[in-house]
């Protein structure tokens, strides 16, 4: 019996865990869904697509930006919770994390490839915050002990 309390017990703390873990990836890919709309947008300005169908193609771009960040805060909160029952919830978390923040930041260093961004001196530390973060993120995950909650 108590084991099915345990059990239960864990489900519901997996489910309270993930749904609160998930707040940062979320805000993580709002942030990447505005990069990649900045990113259509100074594509669409370097290249020889019409300027009629710009606002078209961008609003195309940001309900399927979107709809893809949507999917992702689910899919995000479904691998939270199970791992969080198995018991590996940081794992997955500074994993999901580390990925997210390694996509912003190879956006973002597209975005100044291209000439979309001009960054001054305080501004060139945000990528350089990015990639700090990822590293911890991945060093953590790489360090975790694999059975702990």
């Amino acid at each position: 019996m108590d084991s099915i309390i345990e059990k239960e017990r864990r489900k519901a703390h997996a489910m309270l865990l993930s749904c609160l873990l998930t707040i940062l990836p979320s805000l993580i890919g709002l942030a990447l869904w505005l990069s990649l709309r900045t990113l259509v947008a100074q594509i669409l300005i370097i290249s020889g697509i019409s300027t009629w169908s710009w606002d078209a193609i961008q609003s195309f771009a940001f309900l399927s930006f979107g709809l893809l960040w949507l999917t992702s805060v689910f899919f995000f909160q479904f691998k939270l919770y199970k791992s969080g029952i198995q018991g590996q919830i940081w794992n997955m978390f500074t994993l999901i994390n580390a990925v997210l923040v390694l996509l912003l930041l190879f956006t973002q260093v597209v975005l100044l490839l291209i000439g979309g961004l001009r960054f001054s001196t305080a501004e060139a530390l945000i990528p350089a915050h990015r990639s700090v973060t990822l590293t911890i993120f991945t060093v953590y995950d790489k360090t975790t002990n694999k059975e702990r909650v």
